[in-house]
């Protein structure tokens, strides 16, 4: 194959290899080849839209967000806050005691308020996962802006899970609230 000499190669590889010129019946690249030294912009080439043609010899332009991808610009371990929060205490907290008052009313109780608890303890669980739910979503929107996909998956995962637990635990309420007034 005849190559054309008067151009330069492509520096992102494209074309031809360093130092053997681009190959006849290519059309110049006008965003990402360089013109030949001392010529300027080629006639009919329209300019540059995103500013003029890096000097000759010189390669890639730099970064202009970073030398670093997002990881590296996450913040440390020390300065992204503590894992306990007194809102996700609170939350487990109430989560486990709505779980166990659910769970002894419906298998151990036995007695005229044992549907009344039950109900009110089932509407405190399944708000309370709702709750719960929502926040690991929030930290896998954040995880996923942050460039940590395994985070992001494990909490829309779990997120998710929660959100089913919320309404499996509303609509059992509401059930046994139909139930209790029949």
């Amino acid at each position: 194959m005849t190559e054309r000499r008067d151009q330069p190669p492509d520096p992102y590889g494209s074309y031809a290899p360093p130092g053997r010129g681009v190959p006849l019946g290519v059309p110049p690249d006008p965003y990402g080849s360089y013109p030949p030294p001392g010529r300027g912009v080629p006639s009919g080439v329209p300019p540059d839209p995103y500013g003029s043609y890096p000097p000759p010899g010189r390669g890639v332009p730099p970064d202009p967000y970073g030398e670093y991808g997002p990881r590296d610009r996450d913040l440390p371990p020390e300065a992204r806050g503590s894992i306990v929060t007194p809102f996700r205490v609170v939350l487990l907290i109430a989560l486990m005691g709505s779980a166990a008052v659910a769970a002894y009313s419906l298998l151990v109780a036995r007695g005229s308020q044992s549907i009344a608890i039950t109900v009110a303890a089932l509407a405190v669980l399944g708000v309370t996962t709702a709750l719960l739910s929502l926040t690991l979503a929030a930290g896998a929107v954040r995880a996923g802006r942050n460039g940590n996909g395994g985070r992001a998956i494990l909490g829309g995962l779990f997120g998710g899970l929660f959100a089913l637990g919320a309404s499996g635990a509303l609509a059992a309420a509401v059930i046994f609230g139909l139930l209790s007034q029949a």
